[in-house]
């Protein structure tokens, strides 16, 4: 083989490659992009810090970036991302909260994370546990008709273990699936 024809069999390797990476950032921004929408909506932020701080008052929230979601051992993800926002929200009294989205490949919310959060009698999800039963059951209803019965069954004993957090992430996922805004 010739050189210029390894170096033509290299130039389209890479550029084989290089289109790979390109439609794979493609894919992300686009998976990006459709989540911050999502999310960056007056209502579901609101929803958010219902649970988060409940009885707060939502007030403002800013995006901070987004983040590779890494495995145990400190490896990417491919794929995954994580958004990561601020919310300041009032009850008596401004607080801020930094909570993190953390995504599949397709920009669907896996899991909610709060990050840091400036309170100290309104600790995230703490005021939600007392009444988790009542906002549960509420949660439950709203979405009865669209769960699956193992859907159903998994918010019934997040409402029995008094889990807001889960419930917001429970919530917050058939939100985007309905697309609610």
């Amino acid at each position: 083989m010739s050189i210029q024809r390894s170096i033509l069999t290299l130039a389209v390797s890479l550029a084989s490659i290089f289109a790979i990476l390109d439609t794979a950032m493609a894919q992300d921004q686009a998976a990006i992009s459709k989540t911050r929408r999502f999310l960056e909506t007056t209502t579901n932020a609101r929803y958010v810090i219902s649970f988060a701080h409940f009885g707060a008052d939502f007030k403002q929230m800013d995006y901070l970036g987004t983040v590779d979601v890494k495995d145990r051992y400190g490896n990417k993800i491919p794929g995954e991302f994580a958004l990561v926002y601020y919310y300041t929200w009032d009850a008596y009294g401004a607080g801020h909260t930094k909570i993190a989205y953390l995504c599949d490949k397709n920009g669907n919310i896996e899991d909610v994370q709060v990050l840091s959060c400036d309170a100290n009698v309104q600790r995230p999800f703490a005021m939600a546990n007392v009444s988790i039963k009542l906002i549960g059951q509420i949660v439950i209803e709203a979405f009865r008709e669209q769960m699956k019965p193992d859907e159903l069954r998994k918010a019934q004993a997040l409402v029995q273990a008094a889990d807001s957090e889960g419930l917001l992430e429970m919530g917050i996922g058939f939100r985007q699936q309905l697309n609610i805004r």
